[in-house]
Protein backbone atom coordinates (compact mmCIF):
# COMPACT_ATOMS: atom_id res chain seq x y z
CA UNK A 1 0.00 0.00 0.00
CA UNK A 2 1.33 3.38 -1.00
CA UNK A 3 0.76 6.36 1.22
CA UNK A 4 1.08 9.91 0.06
CA UNK A 5 2.50 12.32 2.53
CA UNK A 6 0.99 15.76 2.29
CA UNK A 7 3.80 18.21 1.98
CA UNK A 8 2.85 21.68 3.05
CA UNK A 9 4.55 24.15 0.79
CA UNK A 10 5.22 27.56 2.10
CA UNK A 11 4.83 30.26 -0.50
CA UNK A 12 8.09 31.69 -1.71
CA UNK A 13 8.66 35.19 -0.48
CA UNK A 14 7.98 37.75 -3.14
CA UNK A 15 11.10 39.53 -4.31
CA UNK A 16 10.49 43.24 -3.91
CA UNK A 17 10.42 45.60 -6.88
CA UNK A 18 13.20 48.17 -6.84
CA UNK A 19 12.44 49.97 -10.12
CA UNK A 20 9.60 50.91 -12.47
CA UNK A 21 10.85 48.20 -14.88
CA UNK A 22 10.41 45.58 -12.13
CA UNK A 23 6.80 46.72 -11.62
CA UNK A 24 5.97 46.46 -15.34
CA UNK A 25 7.57 43.01 -15.55
CA UNK A 26 5.64 41.65 -12.56
CA UNK A 27 2.33 43.06 -13.79
CA UNK A 28 2.85 41.59 -17.27
CA UNK A 29 3.41 38.22 -15.56
CA UNK A 30 0.01 38.56 -13.83
CA UNK A 31 1.16 39.49 -10.32
CA UNK A 32 -1.60 40.34 -7.82
CA UNK A 33 0.70 41.99 -5.28
CA UNK A 34 3.58 44.30 -6.09
CA UNK A 35 5.90 44.94 -3.14
CA UNK A 36 8.13 47.98 -3.47
CA UNK A 37 11.22 48.07 -1.29
CA UNK A 38 13.99 50.30 -2.52
CA UNK A 39 16.78 52.46 -1.15
CA UNK A 40 16.38 55.19 -3.74
CA UNK A 41 13.48 57.51 -4.57
CA UNK A 42 11.05 55.86 -7.00
CA UNK A 43 8.84 58.13 -9.14
CA UNK A 44 5.54 56.75 -10.47
CA UNK A 45 2.87 58.25 -12.72
CA UNK A 46 -0.22 57.11 -14.67
CA UNK A 47 1.88 55.04 -17.07
CA UNK A 48 2.97 52.68 -14.28
CA UNK A 49 -0.64 51.73 -13.52
CA UNK A 50 -2.00 51.51 -17.09
CA UNK A 51 -2.51 48.52 -19.32
CA UNK A 52 -3.49 45.94 -16.72
CA UNK A 53 -6.89 44.35 -16.30
CA UNK A 54 -6.25 42.27 -13.19
CA UNK A 55 -7.04 43.25 -9.62
CA UNK A 56 -3.80 44.08 -7.82
CA UNK A 57 -2.24 45.85 -4.86
CA UNK A 58 0.93 47.91 -4.69
CA UNK A 59 2.51 47.73 -1.22
CA UNK A 60 5.23 50.25 -0.45
CA UNK A 61 7.30 48.69 2.34
CA UNK A 62 10.40 49.11 4.48
CA UNK A 63 11.90 52.59 4.37
CA UNK A 64 11.13 53.11 0.68
CA UNK A 65 10.63 56.63 -0.64
CA UNK A 66 8.08 56.88 -3.44
CA UNK A 67 6.57 59.83 -5.31
CA UNK A 68 3.25 59.17 -7.04
CA UNK A 69 1.55 61.72 -9.29
CA UNK A 70 -1.66 60.51 -10.96
CA UNK A 71 -3.77 62.68 -13.26
CA UNK A 72 -6.51 60.03 -13.57
CA UNK A 73 -8.21 58.12 -10.77
CA UNK A 74 -7.25 54.48 -10.60
CA UNK A 75 -9.95 51.85 -11.10
CA UNK A 76 -11.18 50.31 -7.83
CA UNK A 77 -9.38 47.06 -8.65
CA UNK A 78 -6.01 48.75 -8.01
CA UNK A 79 -5.01 49.60 -4.42
CA UNK A 80 -1.94 51.49 -3.20
CA UNK A 81 -0.78 50.82 0.37
CA UNK A 82 2.10 52.47 2.27
CA UNK A 83 3.37 50.38 5.21
CA UNK A 84 6.25 50.03 7.64
CA UNK A 85 8.32 53.25 7.81
CA UNK A 86 7.92 54.15 4.14
CA UNK A 87 7.57 57.76 2.98
CA UNK A 88 5.20 58.57 0.13
CA UNK A 89 4.63 61.89 -1.60
CA UNK A 90 1.26 61.78 -3.37
CA UNK A 91 -0.03 64.36 -5.87
CA UNK A 92 -2.81 64.76 -8.43
CA UNK A 93 -5.73 62.43 -7.71
CA UNK A 94 -3.79 59.61 -6.05
CA UNK A 95 -5.70 57.50 -3.51
CA UNK A 96 -3.85 55.36 -1.00
CA UNK A 97 -3.92 53.71 2.42
CA UNK A 98 -1.24 54.31 5.07
CA UNK A 99 -0.49 51.73 7.78
CA UNK A 100 2.03 51.07 10.56
CA UNK A 101 4.44 54.05 10.76
CA UNK A 102 4.20 55.22 7.16
CA UNK A 103 4.35 58.94 6.41
CA UNK A 104 2.35 60.41 3.53
CA UNK A 105 2.68 63.98 2.21
CA UNK A 106 -0.43 64.54 0.09
CA UNK A 107 -1.21 67.43 -2.26
CA UNK A 108 -3.82 68.54 -4.80
CA UNK A 109 -6.95 66.32 -4.76
CA UNK A 110 -5.58 63.13 -3.21
CA UNK A 111 -7.43 60.90 -0.76
CA UNK A 112 -5.53 59.17 2.05
CA UNK A 113 -6.92 56.64 4.54
CA UNK A 114 -4.74 56.37 7.65
CA UNK A 115 -4.49 53.48 10.11
CA UNK A 116 -2.24 52.44 13.02
CA UNK A 117 0.44 55.09 13.73
CA UNK A 118 0.62 56.59 10.25
CA UNK A 119 1.39 60.30 9.82
CA UNK A 120 -0.38 62.24 7.08
CA UNK A 121 0.46 65.79 5.99
CA UNK A 122 -2.44 67.07 3.89
CA UNK A 123 -2.32 70.22 1.74
CA UNK A 124 -4.51 71.79 -0.92
CA UNK A 125 -7.87 69.94 -1.23
CA UNK A 126 -6.77 66.55 0.12
CA UNK A 127 -9.35 64.37 1.90
CA UNK A 128 -8.09 62.30 4.84
CA UNK A 129 -9.94 59.51 6.65
CA UNK A 130 -7.97 58.85 9.84
CA UNK A 131 -8.53 56.13 12.45
CA UNK A 132 -6.70 54.40 15.29
CA UNK A 133 -3.64 56.49 16.28
CA UNK A 134 -3.11 58.31 12.99
CA UNK A 135 -1.60 61.80 13.25
CA UNK A 136 -2.76 64.35 10.67
CA UNK A 137 -1.38 67.81 9.89
CA UNK A 138 -3.94 69.58 7.71
CA UNK A 139 -3.40 72.78 5.72
CA UNK A 140 -5.07 74.92 3.05
CA UNK A 141 -8.59 73.63 2.25
CA UNK A 142 -8.11 69.96 3.15
CA UNK A 143 -10.81 67.88 4.87
CA UNK A 144 -10.16 65.40 7.68
CA UNK A 145 -12.57 62.77 9.02
CA UNK A 146 -10.98 61.53 12.25
CA UNK A 147 -12.07 58.63 14.49
CA UNK A 148 -10.57 56.33 17.11
CA UNK A 149 -7.60 58.00 18.82
CA UNK A 150 -6.56 60.04 15.77
CA UNK A 151 -5.08 63.50 16.38
CA UNK A 152 -5.37 66.42 14.00
CA UNK A 153 -3.42 69.69 13.83
CA UNK A 154 -5.36 72.00 11.52
CA UNK A 155 -4.74 75.47 10.08
CA UNK A 156 -5.95 77.71 7.26
CA UNK A 157 -9.43 76.80 5.95
CA UNK A 158 -9.42 73.10 6.70
CA UNK A 159 -12.56 71.21 7.69
CA UNK A 160 -12.35 68.61 10.47
CA UNK A 161 -15.00 66.07 11.48
CA UNK A 162 -14.33 64.36 14.83
CA UNK A 163 -15.73 61.01 16.01
CA UNK A 164 -14.97 58.78 19.00
CA UNK A 165 -11.91 59.96 20.97
CA UNK A 166 -10.33 61.77 18.04
CA UNK A 167 -9.06 65.23 18.91
CA UNK A 168 -7.93 68.36 17.12
CA UNK A 169 -5.77 71.39 17.75
CA UNK A 170 -6.91 74.14 15.40
CA UNK A 171 -6.40 77.80 14.59
CA UNK A 172 -9.30 80.15 14.06
CA UNK A 173 -10.71 79.73 10.56
CA UNK A 174 -10.80 75.93 10.78
CA UNK A 175 -14.29 74.40 10.73
CA UNK A 176 -14.86 71.56 13.21
CA UNK A 177 -17.94 69.29 13.13
CA UNK A 178 -18.94 65.86 14.36
CA UNK A 179 -20.18 64.23 17.56
CA UNK A 180 -16.76 64.67 19.23
CA UNK A 181 -16.22 68.31 18.20
CA UNK A 182 -15.77 69.16 21.91
CA UNK A 183 -12.35 67.38 21.68
CA UNK A 184 -10.99 70.60 20.22
CA UNK A 185 -8.25 72.91 21.43
CA UNK A 186 -8.10 76.33 19.75
CA UNK A 187 -4.78 78.09 19.15
CA UNK A 188 -5.26 81.79 19.72
CA UNK A 189 -2.19 83.98 19.04
CA UNK A 190 0.27 81.38 20.28
CA UNK A 191 -1.83 80.33 23.29
CA UNK A 192 -3.98 77.23 23.48
CA UNK A 193 -7.60 77.53 24.56
CA UNK A 194 -9.77 74.46 25.15
CA UNK A 195 -13.14 74.43 23.40
CA UNK A 196 -14.65 72.10 26.01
Amino acid sequence: MTTHAHVRRTPRSKTPCRSAADIRFRLSAGARTIIIETDRVLELDDSHFAGTTQTWTMRIAGVSQVRINLTKKLPQRITIVATDASAVQAAGVTELHAYTNATVDAFDDCKVTGHNNATINACDRVVVVASENTAVNAYDASTVHAAGQATVNATDYTRVVLHDNASAVAQRGVTVHGPSRHNLTLHVSGAAESAR
